[in-house]
């Protein structure tokens, strides 16, 4: 990561995560989000996006954050050039973050592959999570079975 790299931070429950800016195509506030039947835990729905449909996923099942809001109270991060949408609890600010606020993820902690790094933001961390690394690996799931 440079640092000219801008990232969105998004809470998730009490928790804050960083998507790079440029893999995302629109943030949407407060999405109608339609329940889809016999999905497995982390996909929401889909939601009506520029004239077709996008399934919505719940980033905080995946990466084992509990949520506080509701589908439709929070925010969509729809991704570019993936298919999908992330649902947020709330999408906060954009950051530029320096190479000394960035951490390694510490060994063993990152199952699904998804975290790109930690990133320092005062007394905060931040997960800086892969967005369409996230989405391969619910992909893969829907696949195979549960996570």
């Amino acid at each position: 990561m440079s640092a000219t790299t801008r990232v969105l931070v998004a809470r998730l429950g009490h928790e804050r995560i960083a998507i790079d800016v440029a893999v995302l195509a629109e943030v949407l506030d407060a999405p109608e989000i339609q329940p889809l039947p016999l999905v497995p835990p982390g996909v929401l729905g889909q939601l009506g996006w520029r004239g077709g449909f996008v399934p919505v996923l719940d980033p905080g099942v995946l990466l084992g954050v509990p949520r506080s809001a509701q589908p439709g109270r929070g925010a969509a991060l729809v991704l570019r050039d993936v298919g999908a949408a992330l649902w947020v609890d709330d999408a906060e600010d954009v950051w530029a973050p320096e190479e000394a606020e960035r951490r390694p993820v510490p060994a063993g902690s990152d199952r699904l592959g998804v975290l790109r790094a930690l990133l320092a933001r005062g007394d905060d961390v931040v997960a800086h999570v892969d967005a369409p690394a996230l989405v391969a690996a619910v992909s893969t799931t829907l696949r195979q079975g549960p996570l």
